[in-house]
């Protein structure tokens, strides 16, 4: 892969960090899946379904973000992201944070597959490329 596939999730990814997700929505296919592990545990087909998930996940957290620390070129047109997702729990009040594993495949400029994992391999699993 380029490093042009880097290159266009490095300002998302920035834009993560400070708890905007709806940044460079030109970046999703139309027909995008997308997979959060625990604790926000749903898949969604399509943009609209992944907004309306997105929503009541964010619904639940304060100043959440996740901050990606390095990216990893896995090939194939796929890039996984490491790094931390942090919050507060809303009705709990709670701080949180976890590791967080995104892979991100590619066709031609546009992501069709997000998995956001707890663990590199549960990563990898998901969008089936298990080592």
């Amino acid at each position: 892969m380029s490093e042009e596939k880097l290159e266009l999730l490095r300002p998302v990814l920035a834009e993560w960090a400070k708890g905007n997700f709806w940044a460079a929505p030109e970046l999703l296919a139309p027909d995008v899946t997308f997979r959060a592990a625990m604790p926000a545990n749903f898949v969604a087909q399509g943009l609209e379904e992944t907004a309306l998930r997105m929503l009541e996940v964010l619904e639940e957290w304060s100043d959440y973000r996740i901050e990606a620390e390095e990216l990893e070129d896995l090939g194939e047109d796929t890039v996984l992201a490491a790094g931390r997702q942090r919050g507060t729990g809303k009705l709990s009040g709670a701080d949180a944070e976890y590791p967080i594993f995104i892979l991100f495949r590619f066709r031609g400029d546009e992501v069709v597959d997000v998995y956001l994992e707890g663990t590199r391999d549960a990563a990898l699993e998901a969008a089936g490329l298990s080592e």
